[in-house]
């Protein structure tokens, strides 16, 4: 019997998948379990045409990333925090702070959830810091002045 995986199955196959099981498997485990559904002609087109769409939209944030990631590869951007003398801040510099300067600075918007320090920043000086967009990985540089 051909049914459409709902979820992963060890030994069986991924999320989404269409195996082809043994009836008593499917008929005594897999169905009333809500594992798996019969993949009746109607339920494998709207299936695929599920795929599709998912491919396309993987697709689509991938060249997005891509193209951000050419973008952020290599900037500086200046951020100025309160500090004292010596170079050590008040309080850390946050990701939501170095996506707003990002923004401001260069004109590129992307999630603080996306902004990564390498390390927290707590001092003055030039840190490295990541922006991980997908399986894209952007590296810039922030100038930590103190006022």
């Amino acid at each position: 019997m051909k049914v459409i995986l709902l979820r992963d199955m060890p030994g069986v196959g991924q999320k989404g998948s269409v195996k082809d099981v043994a009836d008593g498997y499917a008929l005594n485990m897999l169905l009333p379990k809500k594992l798996a559904e019969p993949a009746t002609p109607e339920k494998l087109a709207v299936h695929t045409e599920a795929q599709a769409k998912a491919r396309a939209h993987r697709e689509a944030e991938d060249s997005t990333g891509r193209a951000l990631k050419k973008k952020i590869e290599g900037i500086m951007i200046n951020l100025n925090a309160p500090g004292n003398a010596q170079g050590h801040l008040y309080q850390k510099v946050s990701s939501e702070e170095i996506a707003a300067m990002l923004a401001l600075q260069a004109g590129i918007t992307v999630e603080a959830k996306n902004v990564h320090p390498k390390m927290p920043i707590k001092q003055t000086g030039e840190w490295p810091v990541e922006v991980r967009l997908g399986e894209h990985v952007a590296t810039f540089i922030v100038a930590i002045t103190a006022t």
